[in-house]
């Protein structure tokens, strides 16, 4: 298995229109780390996006309790939420799985999620 720099290499694409400071400098540094550890399990990265999926439905109804606790929580999630969105790109392109179906199933994430925040 490769160390993350040289994940990094292989995994994460630099995307200008759309990647920021906060994206490169945290999530990014957290979402190598997790798709590292995910490359040593069985799960596809339609399997991670299907949790992906799960993730943001369990962030809405934890943001439904209203508290400040429900908040802190369902914030945290949604970062958690953000990491789950860049590994599945990555364990794609580490095992050159990056196909259109891939992408479509990625979008439809964002389009099922998205309405309920």
């Amino acid at each position: 298995m490769e160390s993350i720099k040289e994940l990094k290499k292989i995994c994460q694409e630099i995307r200008r229109e759309t990647d920021d400071w906060y994206m490169w400098n945290v999530l990014r540094k957290i979402s190598i780390r997790v798709t590292w550890l995910l490359l040593h399990t069985p799960i596809t990265a339609n399997g991670v996006t299907f949790l992906f999926i799960l993730n943001g439905i369990l962030i809405c109804i934890v943001f439904l309790f209203g508290t400040k606790l429900a908040f802190f929580a369902g914030s945290l999630m949604l970062q958690f939420w953000y990491v789950l969105d860049m590994v599945d790109g990555e364990i794609a392109r580490y095992r050159k799985q990056s196909v259109a179906t891939g992408r479509f199933f990625d979008y439809m994430a964002h389009y099922i999620v998205h309405p309920f925040f």
